[in-house]
């Protein structure tokens, strides 16, 4: 989540589609965001119903540290991996990915 808002999906709305989750889960999440000091909300508007998520020093050093972690471990798991194998686990999830999305009436 916190790299969602780093890329400017920093409204419920764009972050519950970018992440398909559903608002009342997302709430809670960001929520617990704010609680923690990780990001703060501002209330835009006419009305100042609409808020608006940014992320703060605290959730960037987190967003760093987590991003850092991921390539350590993306790095030591595809270690040993031919760029062949690499690409094709590439093509084999995104095969899926797209067969998933297509056929969705599972999740329904």
């Amino acid at each position: 989540m916190l790299t969602a808002i780093n890329n400017e999906y920093n409204t419920q709305e764009k972050l519950a589609k970018e992440m398909s989750l559903d608002t009342s889960t997302l709430s809670r999440q960001l929520k617990r965001l704010v609680e923690k000091g990780m990001v703060h909300k501002t209330a835009i508007g006419k009305d100042r119903r609409q808020l608006v998520y940014n992320i703060d020093e605290k959730g960037v050093n987190a967003y760093k540290s987590i991003e850092n972690d991921y390539q350590t471990f993306k790095l030591h798991i595809f270690e040993q991996w031919t760029d062949e194998e690499k690409n094709m686990l590439k093509i084999l999830l995104n095969r899926l990915e797209n067969s998933m999305t297509k056929n969705n009436k599972w999740s329904e």
